[in-house]
């Protein structure tokens, strides 16, 4: 399996006229664009959106698994302490469609196609299970591979995990999630807290935290806070932050430029029809590796 496969999925699946079954919005030929500009930029709304309705999810996966997959490959090339691992445990927090997974599986292709991949997906969304339920029926016939997901919160999760002397998850990733934290007025400050304390102490060294998100000060001015609340507790050996260029467009040079913005899939015709994907990286992001 790979991420044409889930592309393919949400082809044959996207209700492509009239109103979607379990959307809060009085829908438009099913398009899902409004619907995702509510939930990513809230304004002042007073109630915000999550991800709510079937339809849209498979539009959002359309639209933005591509570019979400190639940001994170695309640091993965960066980050030295990958070539000591002899397995890859994965855990994502507030994984989605699971981008991500598919970044790993690229990443391993190209250098070392032996190397096991155990893969931890945790969301409490219930409105990415029927997607989650693809990937995981068709990834685990792919060799040397291992996948689970668990439905909980992120604090259910950390409670979780506390109780625990180590755990093997020697890469932790947050994709696109301190945003989506902030726009439900989540504490990242505290979130923080909690995730180092419950997550990063069980960490073996050179384990790697990797956070990937929209390329504004809120949340990316919240990494340097990341690195210090782990620096100060359990040391840091190396920190790679990055950034893609953006021609045309006012943006922040946040660490390194990469030199390729472009994503690393090829686009099918009936992808661009039905979700208009993202063709290029647009990310600030940041790997930090722990001492």
């Amino acid at each position: 399996m790979n991420i044409y496969d889930v592309l393919q999925y949400c082809s044959d699946n996207l209700q492509r006229s009239g109103q979607c079954s379990t959307c809060q919005r009085q829908c438009n030929n099913s398009d899902c664009q409004p619907c995702l500009d509510e939930i990513h930029w809230p304004g002042n709304r007073q109630v915000t959106r999550s991800y709510d309705c079937s339809n849209q999810v498979l539009y959002y996966t359309g639209k933005f698994i591509y570019k979400y997959s190639s940001e994170i490959y695309h640091l993965l090339n960066k980050i030295d302490e990958l070539d000591n691992w002899p397995k890859y445990h994965i855990t994502s927090l507030g994984c989605g469609p699971c981008p991500e997974l598919f970044s790993f599986q690229e990443y391993i292709r190209a250098n070392d196609d032996s190397k096991y991949l155990k893969f931890i997906g945790i969301d409490k969304n219930n409105f990415w299970e029927n997607i989650q339920k693809y990937i995981f029926d068709n990834f685990k016939k792919n060799k040397n591979c291992d996948l689970k997901f668990v439905r909980k919160a992120a604090s259910e999760y950390f409670d979780s995990v506390s109780t625990k002397k180590s755990i093997k998850t020697n890469c932790f990733i947050m994709n696109y999630l301190l945003s989506d934290l902030s726009n439900n007025s989540v504490s990242i400050n505290a979130f923080f807290d909690r995730l180092v304390d419950s997550v990063v102490s069980k960490m073996k060294s050179e384990s790697i935290i990797i956070v990937n998100d929209i390329n504004h000060f809120n949340p990316r001015d919240t990494y340097s806070e990341l690195t210090r609340k782990i620096d100060q507790r359990y040391g840091v050996k190396n920190i790679y932050p990055f950034h893609f260029k953006k021609p045309g467009h006012r943006y922040f040079a946040y660490g390194d430029e990469h030199p390729n913005r472009s994503v690393i899939f090829e686009f099918q015709e009936s992808e661009e029809e039905n979700f208009d994907p993202w063709s290029s990286c647009t990310s600030s992001q940041i790997a930090i590796v722990k001492k």
